[in-house]
């Protein structure tokens, strides 16, 4: 059973990757991510990867969709639960092309939290939210250190999992909301640690932190 996902890319100029979207496939059990290479001087390569599990009660997806996002460069925040008696263990959301996912991480209220950009100025666009969900799940929320970014600046930052645990899902809360553009959202090897890296997409400084669902 798929629980969460993201995508890392080799292209870490100004300029490069933004991710378009990055969800679970509800059809083929798996992740997608699409993104745009906005870089004119390198090719990008980029890597799709999903965490795996067996055993999960209650295991469902929830999904919201054609939620609308007005054109003229306009952000939709969204905070989306999973259903009563369930626990969300991972989200995200999919979209077109002229969409860019600004937030998408774990909440504290049992909901995932997502940002989404209508880089357009003339074309109305619709996401679809998405929630993996399960009973009987005894999970925790793990917190790393904030990281600032200067206007048009570029960060990272991490946070691992406790001992005896791995990752089921995770990503970046950027202060002020929607603030930062996702360039890379993904787990490590070792199945511990979840990354993000963002660039400031705002006219002033912005802060980011990584935010992560963790179970045994």
């Amino acid at each position: 059973m798929v629980l969460g996902g993201g995508e890392s890319n080799t292209v870490l100029l100004p300029t490069g990757i933004e991710l378009v979207s990055s969800n679970p496939d509800i059809y083929d059990n798996g992740w997608r991510t699409s993104f745009v290479n906005s870089s004119t001087l390198l090719n990008a390569t980029v890597r799709t990867q999903a965490i795996c599990a067996s055993g999960i009660p209650g295991y469902r997806f929830s999904y919201l969709q054609d939620q609308l996002i007005p054109r003229g460069r306009v952000r939709r925040e969204f905070n989306y639960v999973c259903p009563p008696g369930t626990v969300t263990l991972a989200g995200g959301s999919d979209g077109t092309q002229g969409l860019r996912l600004l937030d998408s991480y774990p909440g504290a209220g049992n909901d995932w939290v997502t940002t989404v950009f209508n880089t357009t100025l003339n074309s109305e666009l619709y996401t679809t939210l998405f929630n993996v969900c399960g009973t009987g799940i005894t999970r925790s929320l793990q917190v790393g250190e904030g990281v600032s970014l200067s206007k048009g600046g570029r960060a990272h930052a991490s946070v691992t999992c406790p001992a005896g645990t791995k990752v089921l899902s995770g990503g970046g809360e950027n202060t002020p909301r929607g603030s930062n553009m996702i360039t890379d959202t993904f787990p490590s090897s070792d199945g511990r640690t979840w990354t993000v890296y963002v660039k400031n997409v705002i006219d002033s400084n912005s802060w980011m932190r990584v935010r992560a669902f963790c179970a045994t």
